[in-house]
């Protein structure tokens, strides 16, 4: 039981490690943009914007999207595409009708 402790500990300290590794990768490859006065500008003007609490928002709310797999996206991607060009050809037979009962109306 006691080397399970161990095991726990030791892999916890491996994951601390490599996080903190990751960490100090990022903060010294952002470093040079971080200092720079575009991203200071851009810390004042619109990180701190009352926008700033819509998109931390935004993007914790995607965590709970539930994504369709390949098979239902192509069933919805074609369903939108039989529904559009039915709306258009509507549209354009309205539209149609429409100009020919003007012109008869007003035209003669």
């Amino acid at each position: 039981m006691v080397k399970k402790s161990s095991n726990k500990s030791n892999s916890s300290n491996i994951r601390t490690r490599i996080k903190s590794s990751i960490k100090n990768f990022f903060v010294k490859a952002t470093g040079p943009i971080r200092d720079s006065k575009v991203w200071k500008f851009l810390r004042r003007t619109i990180l701190r914007s009352p926008f700033k609490g819509y998109f931390v928002n935004a993007f914790k709310e995607l965590k709970y999207v539930e994504w369709p797999n390949r098979r239902k996206a192509w069933s919805l991607t074609i369903t939108v595409i039989l529904f559009s060009t039915l709306f258009a050809i509507l549209t354009t037979g309205l539209d149609y009708g429409f100009e020919k009962i003007a012109k008869q109306l007003f035209l003669k």
